[in-house]
């Protein structure tokens, strides 16, 4: 019986997963406010970038993971102090029905936007990373000289 052994590199990932942390704590105090979709792009281009340059294999499970683990770790924050957050976002409270509960809703969504996050991380990580080894592989090839 043969193992499956996935070189992961755990440590780039809990780095890189760490941001969504200090994103999720900063969203409590409304500090992000506006600047959502700019850092989320931000995370997303260090992702790839990292694992571009730190990763040698398994580059699609790398960004899944990362996605995964940023979502987590900025949207526990967000669902266990949800009245802290909208406080902080009056912006997103006017837009709630402030006869629901919607701490569970966001737990929920957690892993459906973390895993399309993760997706998009991975795939273009995966194409970047295959792009870039096809060029060197032609650059370091000397019968095309």
């Amino acid at each position: 019986m043969s193992t499956l052994k996935l070189n992961i590199n755990w440590k780039l990932i809990l780095a890189i997963s760490i941001l969504g942390l200090l994103h999720g704590v900063l969203s409590l105090f409304g500090i992000v406010r506006g600047w959502e979709q700019t850092i989320w792009i931000v995370f997303g281009l260090l992702s790839i970038i990292s694992i571009v340059w730190k990763v040698k294999t398994n580059f699609f499970l790398h960004g899944l993971l990362m996605g995964l683990g940023i979502t987590i770790f900025t949207g526990l924050p967000q669902s266990f102090f949800l009245d802290t957050y909208l406080n902080a976002n009056p912006d997103i409270r006017e837009q709630l029905d402030p006869t629901k509960n919607y701490s569970l809703f966001v737990l929920a969504f957690i892993p459906v936007f973390g895993s399309v996050y993760g997706l998009l991380i991975g795939i273009i990580s995966l194409g970047i990373k295959r792009l870039t080894k096809n060029k060197r592989e032609v650059n370091n090839d000397k019968s095309l000289l």
